[in-house]
Formats: structure tokens, sequence, C-alpha cells
């Protein structure tokens, strides 16, 4: 119940939305995948071999995913 009412508000999104999933985990890749599936138009990227301080570990790859997303 509390997930299609979730997934019923995400499709609600009328933004151009970047997903930014992280790390390596089954789970993580799954849930990434369907968030993004469930916001229209959203684009989903992938950033390998980061963990939860994302900024701090990669800030040049975030930094160039976001530019490229909004350029």
């Amino acid at each position: 119940m509390k997930s299609r009412i979730i997934q019923q508000t995400i499709s609600l999104v009328i933004v151009v939305a970047l997903s930014i999933a992280f790390g390596g985990s089954r789970a993580i890749a799954e849930y990434a995948a369907k968030l993004a599936e469930a916001i229209p138009d959203a684009e989903l990227v992938w950033i390998k071999d980061a963990g939860h301080w994302l900024i701090d570990e990669k800030p040049n790859e975030i930094g160039d995913r976001i530019n490229q997303f909004l350029g």
C-alpha cells in the first residue's frame, strides 16, 4: 500500500529530474532504477565505486554529471 502511494505521488513530478545513484549494492541499483522509471522523463546516472560520502569522494564526477544534465 505505502509503496503504491509513493509510486503514484512520484509519477506526478512535472519537472525534469536527475537521479544520482552510487555504490555497488544490488538493492540500491534496483531501487534507483525503479525511482527513475517512476518519474516521467527522469535521467538516472550511476556513480561506481562511491560510498555514502559521494560528494567528497567524487566531486568532479558529480559536478560534471550535473552540468551535463543542466546543459
